[in-house]
């Protein structure tokens, strides 16, 4: 099913970028083109929340590690149970958030484009 993979912040998104990157073999590089989003969601599941978490029987950890296998289960029974997406710890900093929406479930005009930002955030020293 389709979704799209959002970073709430521009330091999480090219952290994001460079794990997977490199994970798949390629170059890391500066991609093409990144743009900000405003998302209009009345449904998500947070992630985020250790009681939200603990509901669920998940961790931190089984949220951040390397297998997507619970994940992509999770994920399902939310995208089935109507909800419009998904806030999640980001692997690379767990203290950020990164959300995933499904596009079934989000309808017409939940996502918007704001701004194309050309200043990707450079690699922290």
């Amino acid at each position: 099913m389709p979704a799209l993979y959002l970073a709430c912040s521009p330091e999480i998104a090219r952290l994001e970028f460079e794990k997977h990157s490199r994970k798949v073999g390629l170059a890391v590089s500066k991609p093409g083109m990144t743009v900000s989003v405003e998302a209009h969601l009345e449904r998500v599941r947070d992630l985020t929340s250790p009681e939200v978490r603990s509901e669920l029987g998940v961790s931190l950890e089984d949220l951040c590690g390397e297998s997507p296998h619970r994940t992509r289960s999770i994920g399902d029974a939310a995208r089935l149970a109507g909800y419009q997406g998904i806030r999640y710890p980001a692997a690379v900093d767990p203290t950020g958030s990164n959300v995933v929406v499904f596009e079934e479930n989000a309808g017409e005009g939940a996502l918007q484009i704001v701004a194309r930002d050309d200043d990707w955030p450079q690699e922290s020293k």
